[in-house]
């Protein structure tokens, strides 16, 4: 599971954090496993810096350099364009890829029981 977090929604930057902690918290008591959690640089660094340790991030920046967090996580993928071309689709997709050592196994999905 991941989870998008792009706006305030009109919230404090605590009411924010508080919000998505508890969200996470019910996501991981759900599926059995911490969601990803997606946004995009600016958001993180304004919003979200320093209140996520234990979740993988899953950041986007077009501008054609990594992302680099105020707070020095790591990050798990990169998504760094929303027009990319892909043979046999119309229209764009998003292109993304993994950063440093990571891997696809790292996501694992475990059916709850």
């Amino acid at each position: 599971p991941m989870v998008d977090i792009e706006t305030t929604g009109g919230l404090s930057t605590e009411a924010l954090r508080d919000s998505l902690q508890r969200f996470l918290v019910l996501m991981t008591q759900e599926y059995g496993v911490k969601p990803l959690v997606y946004t995009y640089t600016n958001f993180y660094n304004r919003y979200l810096s320093g209140a996520l340790d234990g979740y993988k991030l899953f950041i986007a920046q077009y501008n054609g350099r990594e992302p680099e967090l105020n707070d020095g996580r790591d990050i798990f993928a990169w998504q760094y364009t929303g027009k990319g071309r892909i043979n046999g689709v119309r229209g764009y997709v998003d292109k993304s890829r993994l950063m440093g050592n990571h891997s696809m196994r790292e996501l694992r999905f475990r059916r709850k029981r």
